[in-house]
Formats: C-alpha cells, sequence, structure tokens
C-alpha cells in the first residue's frame, strides 16, 4: 500500500466517525453550559505560593471560619492524625480550639522564622510547616518543635509535615519525629495521611453547597497539580 492510498484509507476512517465527534462535541458544549466543570476558584490563585494554601487550609480548620461549619473541618482533620497519634479530644475542646497562621518564632534564638499553621488545643498543640512544592530549610522543624516545645510547656507538643512531594524532613528531633501528610494519595491504598482524604472527607459531610463545592474545587486543584503515590 502506497502513501497515497494510506492517506485514502486514514480520510475515509475519520469521515466515517466524524458525525460521532461532533455529537460529543455539541454534548460537552452543553455539559459545559449547564454545570461549568472546568470553572474553578483555583485558577485564580497561584500555584507556586504556599502562603495562599496554608491560608485556605488555616480557614478551613477554624471553628469560627467564614465556612460557619464550626469545627467540622477540624474534627475529620485530627481524626486523619489520630490515625498516627493518640490525640484525646472532645467536642467541646474543638470549639475551643485556635488557630494561628505565620507563628513567629519567639522563644527560641532564631526569631525570624514563622510556622505556617499553629492549631492551639486544649492540653495539645500541633504545628503544621506545609511544603507543597519545596523542601525544608536547614534545620527548619528541628527549630519550630523547639520553639512549641518551650512556648506552650503545659502541652503536649505535636508537628505535621505536610509535603506535596509526601517525603519527611530532615531536621527533626529523632525522639519525636513529625507526622507526615502527603498531598494526594490517588489511588494508593497505603496507610500513610493526605490532605486530599481530608478534603474528601469534609466535602462529603459539609451541608451548606457553596462550602462543600470549595472543598471539592480544592480537593480537584490538589488532584490535579500534585503527582499521586504509587499504588500499593
Amino acid at each position: 500500500m502506497d502513501n497515497e492510498e494510506s492517506l485514502i484509507q486514514v480520510k475515509k476512517f475519520f469521515d466515517k466517525y466524524k458525525p460521532l465527534f461532533a455529537i460529543a462535541l455539541d454534548m460537552e458544549s452543553r455539559l459545559e453550559h449547564l454545570s461549568s466543570p472546568r470553572f474553578s476558584v483555583f485558577q485564580y490563585i497561584s500555584k507556586k505560593n504556599e502562603n495562599n494554601i496554608s491560608s485556605i487550609i488555616a480557614s478551613l480548620l477554624d471553628p469560627k471560619g467564614t465556612h460557619g461549619q464550626k469545627s467540622l473541618f477540624l474534627k475529620e482533620f485530627i481524626k486523619q492524625i489520630n490515625k498516627k497519634i493518640d490525640l484525646n479530644f472532645n467536642s467541646l475542646e474543638f470549639d475551643l480550639t485556635k488557630i494561628i497562621t505565620e507563628s513567629s518564632t519567639d522563644a527560641i534564638q532564631d526569631s525570624g522564622r514563622r510556622i505556617d499553621i499553629v492549631v492551639i488545643g486544649t492540653n495539645w498543640v500541633i504545628g503544621i510547616e506545609n511544603k507543597p512544592y519545596t523542601y525544608e530549610q536547614k534545620d527548619q522543624i528541628a527549630d519550630y518543635t523547639e520553639h512549641l516545645k518551650n512556648k506552650y510547656k503545659d502541652k503536649q507538643i505535636y508537628f505535621l509535615y505536610l509535603s506535596g512531594k509526601n517525603t519527611l524532613s530532615s531536621s527533626h528531633d529523632k525522639n519525636q519525629p513529625p507526622i507526615l501528610m502527603g498531598y494526594n494519595r490517588g489511588t494508593s491504598n497505603d496507610d500513610g495521611l493526605y490532605l486530599s482524604d481530608w478534603l474528601k472527607a469534609s466535602r462529603d459531610l459539609c451541608q451548606v453547597d457553596k462550602v462543600r463545592h470549595f472543598c471539592d474545587d480544592f480537593l480537584r486543584f490538589v488532584q490535579e497539580n500534585f503527582t499521586s503515590v504509587e499504588t500499593h
């Protein structure tokens, strides 16, 4: 079969399915008009700005947040973390939990650093360092943990390392390594913690449409922009 005949066969193939292509394009156009599946507020957020992502996570965790869901998201977040630690909690305590962002490390010598998120419970504190795109700086997690232990001496201290690359920090206290949480579970069935798991559970539990849609958009942002782990 020469090149000319091959091209004729290819043209016949596409001509045969041209009506189906037209139907598919029309259906896609109708779906776009009715439900705008590609539209998301996250398309307007810089994909390389970790502060934006940290602010969103902190806002959802805050029982007094504008989402109006009180401690719903915080409870689910702690429930995820409790798969790795034994953190005692109760419903009343959640309502009293405080969320601080960009917390200065004023209880150690290097006071110029800031912890992305600090969750302060009645008798426990969880520091969260969010690294969606980069790795930690020198001694970063070790300094943060030391600061929290110095500042909240009457509370149990935990630290969560939220990694877009799903890799543990290198500068932590060997006797108390931080809890590792990856971003996107994908299709893996391992026993790790993932931001996507929390967002799925939060979305499914939320009863307010616009907040539920926000969680769903955030989830899709995570799934589309962060590599999932291998299936085990």
